[in-house]
């Protein structure tokens, strides 16, 4: 996993939850805001198509399902590679998007992609959105985590499937290793 890529995608995608509305609200001694929601559904959220570049995203902020339990999924296009399973690990580039103002909080475009174990370690929802999936397609998924919403932007680069054990041919060391 690379260091410093991976704050939002760590704090967001490790099971975080949260028991309010999904509404924000500020309060200060002189007066309260709240977040109006335009977009409450991933189907009216326009995700570009072109895996070759970085995905732009736009829709009318804020964006915020009713359920902050529920994670929402849309195959924006499919791959044509392997299909991913349950376990393995992928490389994927992705882009975070604020639910708030449709900001981009975080990207790995430009770098190297993010390695990510499909494990328990992912939240639920998010592991179910990627598992199933082909090499090479594009997906989107909401998370409710840290006080707000989030639109994450996956493109699948490869899928690796873990050895949990060794095997092959017992090779002495060469002398003078230690």
């Amino acid at each position: 996993v690379l260091a410093g890529s991976t704050l939002a995608l760590t704090a967001l995608l490790l099971g975080a939850c949260s028991d309010d509305d999904g509404s924000s609200s500020t309060t200060t001694d002189q007066a309260t805001t709240t977040t109006v929601v335009n977009t409450s559904s991933l189907a009216d959220v326009e995700i570009s198509a072109d895996t070759a570049v970085a995905p732009t995203v736009t829709f009318d902020p804020s964006f915020a399902l009713a359920d902050t339990t529920a994670v929402e999924t849309e195959v924006v296009v499919a791959g044509e590679g392997a299909t991913v399973a349950d376990g393995q690990r992928l490389s994927l580039d992705y882009v975070v998007i604020s639910g708030i103002d449709g900001a981009e909080l975080e990207s790995t475009w430009g770098q190297q992609p993010e390695v990510v174990p499909l494990d328990a370690t992912l939240q639920e929802g998010i592991k179910n959105a990627l598992v199933g999936q082909q090499v090479g397609a594009r997906v989107a998924a909401t998370s409710y985590a840290q006080g707000q919403w989030v639109i994450f932007v996956f493109d699948i680069r490869d899928a690796v499937t873990v050895p949990t054990s060794a095997s092959g041919t017992e090779v002495p060391p060469v002398d003078g290793l230690p």
